[in-house]
């Protein structure tokens, strides 16, 4: 059993709603947090709980919805802000310069993780083409996963620094199931537990797989996989 030693709301606010969803090898954390008038930002917490300014893109004084999902060993941050369409565009920080990642022709691009190399993926929407697919982007080339016709949805969600990749995928009729591909391109898929939906997140050097799986009251739990 693990017990849960630390927890924390941002700004040390609980009335907010606040999630960590990416942490890196300096134990620096990154995640989002929604405020009390329901507007989103990012952030992240260092190791002694310090935690930065709410992290938002904005442009000519307009602030958009920010979510920062996930931080690499040289403080970059990754994520996606939402534009006045409604439409989600990937985003790097460094320090106080943002830069903007989309995949060319696509609706919508969000990146859910990065590795220290640059590395990362995610997932995209478009026009013509139904299921959201994902994608990763390694030594600059995009790769798109889509490892089951059937599959209706399909998200990147992690990358090592050996680029393997974990995620999760959506089949009608069966909960969400897990999938890594080695760094052979190698598929492992239909990572469940117990048959429940079951949603890989992060995936660290030493192959530990972290996510989370909802039981059968919807209820969330996290868990931890050593492949």
């Amino acid at each position: 059993r693990v017990e849960v030693m630390t927890t924390f709301d941002f700004d040390d606010t609980p009335t907010f709603t606040t999630y960590a969803f990416g942490i890196s090898n300096k134990n620096k954390i990154a995640g989002t947090f929604i405020d009390s008038t329901g507007s989103v930002y990012g952030y992240t917490r260092t190791k002694k709980g310090k935690y930065s300014d709410p992290i938002a893109y904005s442009w000519f004084n307009q602030a958009f919805p920010t979510y920062v999902t996930g931080i690499n060993s040289s403080a970059q941050i990754c994520g996606t802000y939402i534009d006045s369409s409604g439409f989600g565009h990937g985003f790097f920080l460094n320090g106080h310069t943002f830069s903007f990642y989309d995949v060319p022709n696509t609706d919508d691009t969000y990146i859910l993780g990065e590795n220290d190399k640059g590395d990362f993926v995610g997932i995209f929407a478009m026009p013509e083409y139904a299921p959201d697919c994902g994608f990763a982007n390694i030594n600059g080339t995009l790769i798109g996963i889509d490892m089951l016709n059937e599959a209706y949805f399909v998200s990147a969600t992690g990358i090592n620094n050996f680029d393997e990749i974990c995620g999760y995928y959506y089949v009608s009729g069966v909960p969400h199931q897990g999938f890594l591909i080695d760094a052979d391109g190698n598929y492992t898929l239909g990572i469940t537990n117990n048959g429940l939906d079951t949603r890989p997140m992060s995936i660290n050097d030493n192959e530990a797989l972290v996510g989370n799986y909802f039981d059968s009251s919807n209820v969330s739990h996290g868990f931890v996989l050593f492949l």
